[in-house]
């Protein structure tokens, strides 16, 4: 094969294969989620929809604060509007190390429920920082909205831009 068409061959593949990584980098993972909440460690945007099994609510998340964040769960729960908790599911969200500025999705059903007036989403979740040398700690946050609506309830200063 010639030194030319060698070159032309590799850099086609070069080309094709960059393809999926810069369309991949260009996609808006959050853009179908109608529902945001900020934190100051944790971005979140999800959805819901209502499935013969329960109530679906899969969304992803984003680690705004730390180098990295590790063993991750997240726990959503179904509440209605005196606050009994009526279903809850728990997922692990994969990877499970969340590098900074870096989206993990996350994807769970509230078994046999279905999204009444006033109902209440309340999200919580649990992971590990290591900041180096014996800098760990662990951390545990919650947020509670409107099933319906998204709306944040009892957290007043709280933005939910991304």
């Amino acid at each position: 094969m010639s030194l030319v068409l060698r070159i032309v061959v590799l850099v086609m593949l070069t080309a094709l294969m960059a393809a999926p990584t810069v369309h991949a980098a260009d996609a808006d993972p959050v853009a179908a989620m109608p529902y945001r909440y900020a934190d100051f460690d944790f971005k979140y945007a999800w959805r819901t929809v209502q499935v013969d099994r329960g109530l679906a609510v899969d969304g992803v998340l984003k680690n705004v604060r730390y180098a990295s964040v590790d063993d991750v769960v997240l726990t959503v729960s179904l509440l209605n509007r005196e606050g009994k908790r009526l279903a809850d599911a728990t997922t692990f969200p994969i990877p499970q190390q969340i590098k900074m500025d870096y989206y993990s999705p996350f994807d769970l059903v509230l078994k046999n429920v279905v999204l009444s007036s006033g109902d209440l989403l309340r999200f919580q979740i649990r992971y590990r920082v290591d900041e180096g040398g014996n800098n760990s700690f662990n951390w545990l946050g919650s947020f509670t909205v409107d099933a319906a609506t998204g709306r944040l309830l009892n957290e007043k200063g709280k933005i939910d831009r991304w």
